[in-house]
């Protein structure tokens, strides 16, 4: 592959670079409490996974991963559809008191958010390894270890995340039925438990964060550096 091909092939990453700030920037501004600028942040949402796709599909021929990770987008933009509909479904279910129409919902709504995540990661861990692979080419075998600390840390974040999130549902399904009558050195005891969880994934949290900077600046990295 020559330099131009390079250059010329690497276009399609300053799209995905931009588009994963807007994800950022969708992601701050949810928790501002207004149906409008959810709405807003929603369509640039959208648009920004759009822009992924379009980026992705602009460099698939320089590495396998970037196809691949265009096909893990690919699969949660579907699955984001498939989403908003199983919770429409439940809400009507829940409205006109169908108990079939409430549980067929909410299945298939935990079903396309387990395989949300898991497209997510993957297309996380094809991006980053696509840099790699473009640095390999271009002989920078020290870029290519950085990207892929950085799918590694964010798959360890997300491990610790459930971890977290395990930990917390355990405990409160396990004093579901006493937390109304607990004593308060059993409610002192059940809310450091709680802490306990909420601390993990606290940390995972940032750590999720940190990945997910340090993924927006080897993807610029990677269209500055070899584009």
């Amino acid at each position: 592959m020559t330099e131009l091909q390079v250059k010329n092939d690497l276009k399609g990453l300053f799209y995905v670079f931009i588009a994963l700030i807007l994800n950022l920037v969708a992601g701050f501004g949810m928790s501002v409490k207004s149906d409008t600028v959810t709405t807003i942040l929603g369509i640039v949402s959208l648009a920004a996974l759009v822009l992924i796709l379009v980026g992705l599909s602009k460099v698939k021929g320089v590495s396998p991963h970037f196809r691949k990770s265009r096909n893990m987008y690919i699969a949660q933009l579907v699955f984001s559809v498939i989403v908003c509909v199983s919770i429409i479904v439940a809400a009507a279910g829940a409205y006109s008191d169908s108990t079939p129409g409430i549980l067929g919902g909410v299945v298939v709504l935990f079903i396309s958010i387990i395989l949300l995540l898991v497209f997510s990661i993957l297309g996380t861990i094809n991006l980053l390894q696509g840099c790699a692979n473009v640095a390999m080419d271009n002989k920078e075998k020290g870029f290519a270890r950085k990207c892929h600390k950085v799918w590694r840390l964010y798959v360890a974040s997300v491990v610790l995340m459930i971890i977290g999130v395990i930990i917390i549902g355990v405990i409160v399904l396990n004093n579901l039925s006493l937390i109304q009558n607990m004593s308060e050195d059993l409610m002192s005891a059940f809310i450091v438990k709680l802490g306990a969880g909420a601390i993990v994934a606290g940390i995972a949290g940032i750590l999720l964060f940190i990945s997910y900077i340090l993924k927006i600046i080897r993807v610029y990295q990677t269209y500055k550096k070899f584009g």
